[in-house]
């Protein structure tokens, strides 16, 4: 009787295990998982800034195309005049995107996957990082509540004008694409979204 009890139990534990696995599968599949800020060193970023000018820094992954929204919605608006924008594309990005980004105004990083892994763990992407006047990190998270799309833009600016005026704006999940093979093993079990042979920082 004991025996059985312990096999139902472990039948009933298994098909959790899957169904939880699975299911976590599917909503990242459909971009409904966020992910926690980069646990990097950015600061030196900040640092290039002039005294008393603020930063922000965008980080957008390959093959994201949550980053690639945010992409065209830099090259649409242009680099703000009175602060440091810095871009950072991580893995291999459309060359033409990424002259359109360095003609209007931001500046850009392509960092190697050794440079990459230097920085730090990058869960993923995209993600907005801002610094105030004093080199402090304001903001770090997500571009909006819920997936970017053409009908929901990028809000960065927003969140940047409330910052300078002193509101705290809403800390918005990052909702997009997984960086690292750790990260997308944990959160597709089932490679449903991601390839896990194919190499990923």
């Amino acid at each position: 009787m004991k025996t059985a009890i312990n096999i139902v139990a472990f039948v009933a534990l298994f098909i959790w295990s899957f169904s939880s696995g699975f299911f976590l599968s599917v909503m990242h599949t459909i971009h409904n998982v966020g992910f926690d800020p980069p646990d990097v060193n950015l600061t030196q970023l900040a640092s290039k800034a002039k005294p008393g000018q603020w930063s922000l820094v965008h980080i957008l992954g390959e093959g994201c195309k949550c980053s690639r929204y945010v992409a065209e919605s830099l090259i649409e608006r242009g680099a703000d005049n009175e602060s440091y924008e810095h871009v950072i594309f991580i893995g291999h990005f459309s060359e033409k995107i990424v002259a359109e980004v360095k003609q209007k105004g931001f500046h850009v990083q392509q960092p190697t996957d050794e440079q990459v892994s230097k920085m730090g763990e990058f869960a993923g992407t995209p993600t907005l990082i801002i610094f105030d006047d004093q080199k402090q990190v304001a903001y770090q998270g997500g571009y909006s509540h819920t997936l970017l799309s053409p009908a929901n833009p990028p809000t960065d600016q927003q969140i940047y004008a409330q910052l300078k005026h002193g509101d705290t704006p809403t800390n918005h999940q990052i909702r997009g694409c997984a960086m690292s093979k750790k990260h997308q093993k944990n959160i597709d079990r089932f490679s449903l979204k991601y390839n896990l042979e194919e190499n990923a920082l």
